[in-house]
């Protein structure tokens, strides 16, 4: 097991457990104690640091690249990963995302362009995507925007569709769905998911009740099954795209299925 490269992360917390888990396997008995002696910080802070509950601070990465023996390079990229985790404004994920995608080290995926960031912000671009795929299909943004529901904006139809057409994700030669690296998913995602739950209010009282599905299910389970809800919820949209896969050349309608799950309460602070 060799030691993680923190230029190849995109999340500060899963770079910190991995290095962690491989310090362990070199010396037994390494910890969050040793992590924080070598790095001369206090022994609540890392924890506090690894589940989320607080951001790291400068002092804290300082801390951190002390005890990791990282570089000037290796603390700046630490810095932008901790960034990532902190800030919560779309257009600036992106700039810190660009900088991370840019850095002469970075182990990202180099295959993420400009185009498809763009391509996968507006929560009609899979609508899009698929409706390119008939065989009736015309590349007239005010053709598509009259197929699609709920209401779109006529502007916001030629701009997702000038983003697909430049990244090339259009036609009936491209795989079934869009597949993106996580890189993407971890920027556009969250853009086209806030899009896509405003666009799902409106389709509840835009759609007609036969033609859609809307159920809301709050579950208690013990908190180490919560991996497994996920993992079921994972399965079942794998489950729904094999279906749809089995109607290849046979489409004339589009489906857009939404799930979200999270953990919405835990009986400990």
């Amino acid at each position: 097991m060799s030691a993680p490269i923190v230029f190849a992360y995109l999340d500060i917390r899963k770079f910190l457990t991995d290095w962690l888990e491989w310090k362990s396997t070199q010396h037994p008995g390494y910890g969050l104690g040793s992590l924080a002696h070598y790095g001369q910080l206090s022994r609540a802070t890392l924890p506090n640091v690894l589940s989320g509950r607080r951001q790291p601070s400068p002092e804290t990465l300082d801390g951190l690249a002390q005890a990791m023996r990282l570089d000037a390079d290796e603390r700046a990229f630490l810095g932008l990963l901790a960034d990532l985790g902190r800030v919560t404004n779309l257009d600036e994920q992106l700039r810190i995302l660009r900088s991370i995608f840019e850095h002469p080290r970075t182990i990202a995926d180099r295959e993420v362009a400009p185009e498809l960031l763009g391509a996968l912000t507006s929560w009609c671009s899979p609508i899009i995507v698929e409706l390119s795929r008939m065989a009736d299909f015309q590349p007239d943004p005010a053709w598509i925007a009259a197929r699609i529901r709920p209401e779109v904006e006529l502007t916001e139809v030629e701009a997702a569709f000038t983003a697909l057409a430049q990244a090339g994700l259009l036609g009936d030669e491209l795989p079934h769905r869009i597949h993106t690296p996580s890189q993407v998913d971890h920027l556009a995602g969250r853009r086209a998911h806030l899009a896509a739950l405003e666009a799902a209010s409106r389709a509840l009282i835009q759609v007609p009740s036969d033609e859609r599905e809307f159920h809301i299910a709050v579950l208690s389970v013990p908190e180490a099954s919560v991996p497994a809800v996920l993992a079921e919820l994972r399965a079942s949209i794998e489950r729904i795209r094999d279906l749809a896969d089995g109607y290849r050349g046979q489409e004339g309608a589009i489906v857009q299925v939404q799930m979200q799950a999270w953990l919405a309460g835990v009986e400990r602070e």
